[in-house]
C-alpha cells in the first residue's frame, strides 16, 4: 500500500492498517461454503442424535434414565476392572432401585418408568399369580390327602368320576361297550368333529398372525 502511494508521489504515509471486514478469496468460495455447510450439518445431526437418545432412554426408564444409566455403566466398569467390592455395591443399588422403582438424583428421588417399570410390574403380577395358584394347589392336595386317609375308596371313585366327566366334556369320541361283548368295529372318524377341530386350528393361526 505504501509503495503504491509513493509511486504516485501522493505524500501520504501509512502508519497503521485496521481491517474492519475480512473476506475470503473468491477462489476458495466453494470450499469455504462447504466447510460452513458441514459444520451446520454436524451440529444438526448431533442435536438430532441427542433428542433420539433422550427419547429412547425415556421410553426405556422414564425420567430416571440418567441415574439408572450411570449405575449400569458403573457396574460395567467395575466388572471390566475386576473390582468385586464395587460390583457388589452397585448391584445392591440396582436391586434396590428395581425394587422401589426409584433412584436418588441430586436433591430428589426420581421415578423409574417406561418399559423397565412395565416389565417389573408384569413380573410382580406373574409372581403373585404363581404363588396364589401354587398355594391353592397345595391346599387342595392337603385337603384331598386328608380325605384319602379317612376313606381312600370314596376319594378314588370321586377322582375317577371327575376324570371321566372332564374327558366327556372335551371334543372327543368315546365308545362304551359292555365287558362281556365281543367287539368288532369298522368306522370312520366323525367328519363333524374333524371339521370343528380344523376350524379351531385355523382360527388360532389367524390370531397368532394378527398384528
Amino acid at each position: 500500500m505504501q509503495q503504491t502511494l509513493d509511486e504516485l508521489e501522493s505524500g501520504i504515509t501509512v502508519e497503521t492498517v485496521s481491517a474492519t471486514k475480512t473476506v475470503f478469496p473468491m477462489s476458495v468460495h466453494e470450499a469455504f461454503q462447504a466447510v460452513i455447510k458441514a459444520e451446520n450439518e454436524k451440529a444438526r445431526e448431533i442435536e438430532e442424535a441427542q433428542k433420539q437418545r433422550s427419547t429412547t432412554l425415556g421410553e426405556a426408564a422414564g425420567e430416571a434414565y440418567e441415574p439408572l444409566l450411570a449405575l449400569i455403566e458403573s457396574y460395567e466398569q467395575a466388572t471390566l476392572a475386576g473390582d468385586e467390592d464395587r460390583q457388589a455395591a452397585v448391584s445392591a443399588a440396582l436391586d434396590e432401585a428395581f425394587g422401589t422403582l426409584e433412584l436418588p438424583w441430586q436433591d430428589r428421588r426420581m421415578a423409574i418408568g417406561g418399559r423397565v417399570a412395565e416389565l417389573i410390574d408384569g413380573a410382580r403380577v406373574y409372581r403373585t399369580q404363581v404363588v396364589r395358584n401354587t398355594q391353592a394347589e397345595a391346599d387342595y392336595f392337603l385337603q384331598l390327602k386328608k380325605q384319602y386317609d379317612e376313606n381312600p375308596r370314596i376319594v378314588l371313585q370321586r377322582l375317577w368320576q371327575d376324570a371321566v366327566q372332564q374327558a366327556m366334556a372335551k371334543d372327543v369320541e368315546i365308545l362304551l361297550v359292555p365287558a362281556d361283548w365281543q367287539l368288532y368295529t369298522e368306522f370312520n372318524r366323525d367328519p363333524e368333529v374333524w371339521r370343528r377341530r380344523e376350524q379351531e386350528r385355523l382360527e388360532m393361526q389367524k390370531t397368532k398372525l394378527a398384528p
